[in-house]
């Protein structure tokens, strides 16, 4: 068959210092026994890998197509027509002739691929790789109308970055779709020591893969570039300073294999709703002055690059530490001028959602002295209560760098912050410089709201 590219159809080699993750492994095989099979998730999870190592390990007859950016409906389907005869042989005639021939593709070619696969009655798998790679209408039907003709003997594996146009709503429904996420192909804590230590001998101790793991989350191209660094020729004295002097690597992927492929209004969202740690749909709106916010976040989910908060309901998302990191300082070197303005609206919706702790956070991050002062004025109470000294001791030694000394609601706020601390009233002395003034009145005031 003319037009084919062995390399598509190959599956791609394993690196030699590779971890065996027999958790991930176990849980591929046993979706194999299911009809669709769909790994997504965002780039440098490990999808292609993890399916190289299922079909190195797994007894069934394996055909492996890797899509990529231009392909077209008769490209893809010149392949899938020549993977699935390969995996079948002889009785792949009838369908090849009526490929060859012209014949429609989805009415005459695929049940005829149909009958094929159903007559060679063995387990069967299909991986398509990077199919999020097909971006025309007609290739995605075509995926979803082989999906239901294939009999239940072929097991069709798909990796995408992106939730896959295919119908996946009526097979969760039907129970004929198993699902891995970012998070099910993350390496958890123990495979994070494994790798580092098991494969590439890095000797950390146990606090050292803890940070690791925290701070990367599981990511596996983050692990590889970390570990680079860290078996390099002139490796970094601490881990806390490899992750730093990976960061660069980091960056450049996530802006190359992520910020690079999305279209400028989605990146520019991005960037402007990184500047707070969680985002829900009004909270991005507000930040990014975008009525379509909403929508922008579900194509975000889509793309797998939202998660849910725990006990959020869905409604508080997070971009993830490294991710948010990334978005961070690319709206730093793309357009310093607008952190500000992002704080100050950040401030803006918290206060009005009475989030007053966050929102003195985000006057502080703007430089608001003004919005901060009037901030402390009309919230202190519910910082106070709340036991928000931290922020507040934050807030106060602002305005003193600022001002140069404090006024009455400083000084009293302070006394506050220390009797919530649990400090003896009788002893407390105002710094020199910050607090000369009405202490015997400010330390009334701060006994009647501890009382109260």
């Amino acid at each position: 068959m003319t037009g084919i590219s062995s390399s598509k159809l190959t599956v791609p080699p394993l690196h030699r210092r590779l971890l065996p993750r027999p958790r991930l492994l176990h849980a591929l095989e046993s979706a194999a026994n299911g009809p669709v099979t769909v790994l997504s998730a965002p780039a440098g999870h490990g999808k292609t890998t993890a399916l190289a190592q299922w079909v190195a390990s797994t007894d069934r007859p394996t055909a492996w197509i890797t899509l990529e950016e231009g392909d077209d409906l008769r490209r893809y389907a010149t392949h899938l027509v020549s993977a699935l005869g390969d995996l079948v042989g002889a009785r792949m005639a009838p369908a090849l002739a009526a490929w060859r021939r012209g014949g429609d593709l989805e009415r005459e070619v695929l049940p005829l691929i149909g009958n094929a696969l159903a007559d060679d009655g063995r387990p069967l798998a299909l991986v398509l790789d990077d199919l999020h790679a097909l971006r025309d209408e007609p290739s995605r039907r075509l995926t979803r109308t082989l999906l239901d003709v294939v009999p239940p003997s072929l097991a069709v594996l798909v990796a995408a970055r992106e939730r896959p146009a295919m119908r996946l709503a009526r097979r969760r429904a039907a129970g004929t779709l198993t699902e891995l996420s970012a998070d099910e192909l993350r390496f958890d804590r123990d495979e994070v020591e494994a790798l580092l230590n098991g494969v590439h001998g890095l000797g950390l101790d146990r606090i050292d893969v803890d940070l690791v793991a925290e701070r990367l989350q599981g990511w596996g191209a983050g692990l590889a570039l970390l570990t680079a660094v860290l078996a390099g020729p002139r490796p970094p004295a601490t881990v806390q300073a490899a992750l730093s002097g990976a960061g660069p690597s980091l960056h450049r992927y996530l802006v190359e294999e992520l910020l690079d492929t999305l279209r400028p209004q989605l990146r520019d969202f991005l960037c402007a709703t990184s500047i707070v740690p969680r985002i829900t749909a009004s909270l991005a709106a507000a930040l990014a002055a975008e009525p379509q916010a909403a929508a922008l976040l579900e194509e975000l989910r889509a793309l797998n690059l939202l998660t849910e908060l725990p006990g959020s309901g869905g409604d508080w998302t997070t971009y993830g530490e490294v991710l948010t990191g990334v978005l961070r300082t690319e709206l730093t070197l793309r357009a310093p001028g607008r952190v500000p303005a992002l704080h100050r609206r950040a401030a803006d919706w918290l206060e009005r959602e009475g989030r007053f702790d966050e929102a003195v956070a985000h006057r502080l991050a703007a430089g608001d002295d003004a919005g901060l002062t009037r901030l402390l004025r009309t919230s202190w109470r519910t910082l106070v209560l709340g036991r928000r000294t931290a922020r507040l001791r934050a807030a106060l030694d602002r305005r003193v760098a600022r001002f140069g000394r404090s006024d009455a609601l400083g000084c009293a706020l302070e006394l506050l912050c220390e009797a919530f601390e649990g400090a003896d009233q009788r002893t407390v002395r105002p710094s020199p410089g910050r607090c000369a003034a009405t202490i015997p009145t400010i330390r009334t005031s701060a006994r009647s709201a501890t009382c109260s």
